[in-house]
């Protein structure tokens, strides 16, 4: 649960902070879209790692 509600912070804060640091409209939609890409990335790594360790160590671990 803890991790939902600080993800959610981080990317409320981490969307706010993109939204005003682009400065040219024309490029907004494909920023974002990399942007939402990578984070996607690293999320699939992370899970697949934490998956890994809950299935070869004891759960507590992961």
């Amino acid at each position: 649960m803890l991790n939902t509600i600080f993800g959610s912070i981080e990317q409320i804060l981490q969307e706010t902070i993109l939204q005003q640091s682009i400065t040219m409209e024309s490029n907004r939609a494909t920023i974002i879209s990399v942007s939402n890409a990578l984070d996607a990335g690293v999320s699939v790594i992370v899970l697949s790692i934490n998956s890994y360790i809950s299935d070869n160590f004891r759960i507590g671990s992961a």
